[in-house]
């Protein structure tokens, strides 16, 4: 560590700045930049972004499905699913799970790679307001016993907060494997655009109702309403800097 230092402090004396800090600012500054470098050892995070780009990319969808199968196993799969009705809704899923993919992908990029176009920002974009699209497709979603009235008197409700943490939860998991390559703004615009959508897909699965209002505010807001709390906080962090 002595030694260490004092290639530090020649190289600050080479630059001429040896008479702007004396022995006890450099030991000071020295000892900061350590402790988050050479004495700080690799946190969790740190490996996971060490991973490459395919591996970061297939474990944040297998992170995405993993949250919607446990939720789907604390609220409960919908009974109402048969015929045209599945097949409808598996369409509806592997769609949903690809653009799930898409946008983790885009996200996950190395710095290697080129830089992201605007149809990839089109994209996070998109993947944030097609749930509210989706929401008021009734002839998508319907099963085979319709509107589930139990559901329709509530516009929020059991779904709207399951459909929060687990979109939380699914950005939370896409933010771990993320490299710091471009806007923090966008990173996490595009984790909880994955996360809105994973929250979206499991409502669908798990609720039968088909009440407009109810599908709109308990299923298909969660992303939105994670992008305002997580953009708010981004700038809330630059304005105390």
């Amino acid at each position: 560590m002595d030694e260490t230092e004092a290639r530090l402090k020649r190289a600050i004396a080479s630059e001429g700045a040896d008479e702007a800090l004396d022995s006890s600012e450099l030991a000071s500054l020295f000892s900061r930049v350590a402790a988050e470098t050479v004495d700080r050892p690799p946190r969790l995070r740190d490996r996971l972004r060490e991973l490459s780009t395919p591996v970061r990319i297939a474990m944040a969808v297998a992170g995405a499905l993993v949250m919607a199968t446990v939720a789907l196993g604390i609220t409960g799969m919908r009974a109402d699913l048969t015929g045209q009705a599945i097949v409808r809704y598996a369409v509806a899923m592997t769609a949903i799970a690809g653009l799930v993919g898409a946008v983790f992908a885009a996200s996950l990029r190395g710095p290697h790679q080129k830089p992201l176009r605007w149809w990839a920002w089109a994209m996070i974009v998109a993947a944030l307001l097609i749930p509210l699209a989706l929401a008021v497709l009734p002839w998508l979603w319907d099963g085979s016993r319709g509107p589930g009235p139990a559901h329709a008197h509530h516009a929020f409700g059991l779904c709207g907060v399951m459909g929060l943490v687990t979109g939380a939860l699914t950005a939370a998991v896409a933010w771990a494997f993320q490299r710091e390559t471009w806007s923090v703004t966008w990173r996490v615009l595009a984790a909880v655009a994955g996360g809105g959508l994973t929250a979206f897909a499991m409502n669908q699965l798990h609720c039968p109702s088909g009440d407009a209002t109810h599908l709109l505010l308990g299923h298909a807001s969660a992303g939105l309403m994670l992008a305002l709390v997580a953009v708010a906080g981004v700038l809330l962090r630059r304005r105390r800097r």
